[in-house]
């Protein structure tokens, strides 16, 4: 036992925070702590106890102080950008399973653990955005209190040597935020259902036939994430991307917590919030145009040529051109120019969350596909799912956003999986699609001569990339 002891000591020595300054690398310090605190969580009823004594407490501080070490020394950011990078192209092999495999699963406990602890505890790092708010409210009050010093030094002593404060906050000092920790997770499950099934919980029931069973529930982390983004909205791409990786396991489970109907775990948003965004987005990127290419990019149905000219079907008793509307107009004139970084990550994160479940959920994917968005005036008809999404793949986007809205295009026309009612539905809207394609021009098939008649001239300027788009591909 006196040896036991010896060696939890030795492990603590190493471990306690105010062994950090003898580390070269305190980022990968950081990691072992909090897998220290991980470790000695259990005994925390103890440390709480009115019994306890001054050694518990000792503890309890060092617990407490490595839990928050990781993300002082920016301990996440290196698993991010260095550990996990390395453990995929690890190629060793041991006799159970690959070593890559192995120490990625440890690493995904450990990151599904720690946000766990940190729920509980009530330890939840700041976002980026609060934690930048909060600093600049520090500077703010910094150099009120300066001026006030150098006022009264001028008035009474005549002299002053004000130290120099920064103009800006300095992002370099920034610690290890929820959303990088978030970000660590989302790599981790985005490697395979193996990892991600890690970051849902279990609950156990009794089924009708007496035994014992259990199923998949949202963990406290969802349940953070989901309060702390409808506060802080800045937390919403993150949060979207963690439910879209967690879909590679319980889609179905995600798409009825996104269409609200999962009982136990209520959300602020929907699947029809969630195309209204994308359709805003494509509303403000169309009026940031002015001009022809802003008038170009709509459909219109002025000497429409035949369907069968392309590939070869003709009516299938689909009038698309009735059916389907323009996008309706945005009540602002103010237009969005270009997407900046927090912009993008909204939309990839939306396309992600529709993509991922679209994909795995295939009585999901049915339902997805036929929404249709209500339009803002009487006499608009409202938008379909589709063109919101092709609307958007012709704006002016980079490559990685104009991908990722085809890419849910395809994932929402797949007919895997699905029953004889869902696939007839989704091959209606396959033909649709076409012609959703072939009136955008994504593939200019009327630039071909054989496809170059009478017909088709009106076509060429009727919905085109506009000249913003091309420029971001070169």
């Amino acid at each position: 036992m006196t040896g036991e002891f010896d060696n939890i000591k030795s492990i603590h020595e190493r471990l306690d925070v105010s062994a950090a300054v003898h580390w070269k690398r305190q980022d990968i310090w950081g990691v072992l702590a909090a897998s220290y605190a991980i470790a000695i969580l259990p005994i925390s009823s103890v440390l709480t106890s009115p019994r306890a004594t001054s050694s518990s407490s000792t503890i309890k501080r060092t617990w407490k102080a490595c839990l928050t070490a990781s993300s002082d020394y920016k301990s996440f950011t290196f698993v991010h950008l260095s550990l996990l990078p390395a453990l995929k192209n690890y190629g060793t092999k041991i006799d159970c399973c690959e070593l890559p495999q192995f120490l990625i699963s440890v690493l995904a406990d450990f990151i599904s653990y720690y946000l766990d602890v940190v729920c509980t505890c009530n330890a939840i790092p700041f976002s980026r955005s609060k934690w930048e708010e909060n600093e600049t409210k520090r500077l703010i009050i910094t150099r009120e209190g300066q001026e006030r010093n150098r006022s009264f030094h001028q008035t009474y002593s005549g002299g002053y040597n004000a130290k120099d404060i920064l103009e800006h906050v300095d992002l370099m000092k920034r610690p290890d935020c929820i959303d990088d920790i978030v970000a660590v997770a989302i790599d981790v499950c985005s490697q395979g259902p193996d990892y991600a099934v890690k970051f849902w919980a279990s609950e156990e029931f009794i089924d009708h036939n007496g035994s014992k069973n259990s199923t998949f529930v949202p963990s406290r982390t969802l349940k953070m994430l989901e309060a702390m983004q409808d506060k802080d909205r800045s937390l919403t791409p993150i949060y979207f991307s963690l439910l879209a990786v967690l879909a590679s396991v319980k889609p179905s489970i995600i798409f009825d917590i996104v269409n609200s109907k999962y009982p136990s775990f209520k959300v602020s948003f929907n699947w029809t919030t969630i195309f209204e965004t994308l359709r805003w987005y494509v509303r403000q990127m169309r009026d940031g145009f002015s001009g022809e290419a802003a008038n170009n990019s709509k459909f219109e149905d002025q000497d429409r040529p035949p369907r069968g000219y392309y590939y070869g079907v003709e009516d299938n008793n689909i009038d698309v051109a009735s059916n389907l509307t323009t996008l309706s107009p945005t009540p602002s004139n103010s237009g969005l120019d270009e997407l900046n970084e927090m912009h993008m990550s909204i939309v990839l994160s939306h396309l992600a969350l529709i993509r991922k479940v679209a994909t795995n959920c295939a009585s999901g994917r049915a339902i997805l596909a036929d929404m249709n968005l209500q339009g803002n005036q009487r006499d608009d008809k409202g938008d379909s799912v589709l063109m919101v999404l092709f609307s958007l793949a012709i704006a002016p986007l980079t490559p990685q956003l104009r991908g990722a809205a085809l890419a849910t295009l395809a994932a929402l026309l797949k007919i895997d999986g699905t029953n004889q009612k869902e696939r007839t539905l989704i091959c209606n809207l396959a033909r649709k699609a076409w012609d959703l394609l072939e009136l955008s021009q994504i593939v200019p098939v009327l630039l071909l001569n054989q496809y170059h008649s009478k017909n088709t001239e009106g076509l060429t300027q009727v919905m085109t990339f506009p000249p913003s788009s091309l420029s971001l591909v070169s």
